[in-house]
């Protein structure tokens, strides 16, 4: 699952899940979008926050799609 899909499921706003990331509402904008990719620790924080529902492999995916 994508971040962004968990997150508008959740109905949680970009503030919301930067709050519980301890990052910016930008920063997590740019992971979504595949503008910027995670480091293990944010995606490690990601997986926590989605109690597992986004994964590694999920942004994997992501930047796959997305050429930088």
């Amino acid at each position: 699952m994508q971040l962004r899909d968990y997150r508008k499921d959740k109905r949680l706003n970009l503030e919301d899940v930067a709050n519980l990331a301890g990052i910016t509402p930008g920063t997590v904008s740019r992971h979504e979008n595949g503008r910027r990719k995670p480091d293990m620790d944010q995606i490690e924080t990601y997986r926590k926050i989605t109690g597992g529902a986004v994964t590694h492999e999920d942004w994997v995916k992501l930047h796959k799609k997305k050429p930088q």
